[in-house]
């Protein structure tokens, strides 16, 4: 007998003969590949991936390719929030566990959320300020308000008038005009006579009367005579 294995893929034989030199042949089928998994790659995000099956018998061998499947990004998240002069930055993160992430930047209009700081006039006495911006969402002066020295006073003497002995007089005082506010004020001055002691008047070396004068007009104002 003369046999010829059959292979996964070609038909062998046996071959039989008489000793009269007859002979005949027996096919034997192709027994087909054996395959089984003796590789397995799994898929990523950015890269194929295959299951390798061998034959057991002939080593022939042929891949299941798995395709990619690309990144599954998540919403991002802030790790950045904006600012009046500064953009927020969003992170975004592929959910399949591949590390792989990248940022965003965006620029949000913070003008809504600004309101006016109003200006305050100085004063004679106090500081004032100059208008500003803040941002209730940023917590912070987008453009500060600036210290405005105070004026001081515009300061004006207003002259008095001297007392009289028939009207009362005003000492000088000190008035601002930008304030409207006198600095000093003005204060009376008593009026009327100003009496002396009694003062002795002769006449030829003679004692003739006593009197008191007012001292500022010089009138007389009570006499007396001496008893003799």
């Amino acid at each position: 007998m003369n046999t010829v294995n059959a292979t996964c893929t070609k038909n062998g034989y046996e071959t039989y003969t008489c000793h009269c030199g007859d002979s005949y042949r027996v096919t034997l089928y192709a027994t087909g590949h054996n395959y089984v998994i003796t590789e397995d790659v799994a898929a990523t995000c950015t890269t194929d991936g295959y299951t390798r099956y061998t034959c057991t018998r002939c080593n022939d061998w042929h891949d299941n390719v798995h395709n990619q499947y690309g990144h599954n990004m998540d919403n991002g998240v802030c790790v950045q929030p904006s600012t009046c002069t500064e953009a927020a930055i969003y992170w975004f993160s592929c959910e399949n566990g591949c590390g792989y992430g990248y940022e965003v930047q965006v620029t949000e209009d913070h003008s809504v959320y600004h309101v006016a700081g109003e200006a305050v006039a100085a004063t004679c006495t106090e500081d004032g300020l100059t208008a500003g911006v803040y941002c209730n969402q940023c917590n912070a002066w987008y453009e500060a308000q600036e210290t405005v020295p105070a004026l001081g006073h515009n300061a004006q003497t207003v002259g008095g008038f001297p007392a009289t002995c028939n009207k009362a007089g005003l000492t000088d005082g000190e008035y601002c005009s930008q304030c409207e506010t006198w600095l000093v004020e003005k204060q009376e001055i008593p009026g009327g006579h100003i009496e002396s002691d009694w003062t002795p008047v002769y006449e030829n070396g003679k004692l003739v009367k006593e009197e008191k004068t007012c001292q500022r007009c010089g009138e007389e104002l009570d006499v007396r005579i001496p008893f003799v």
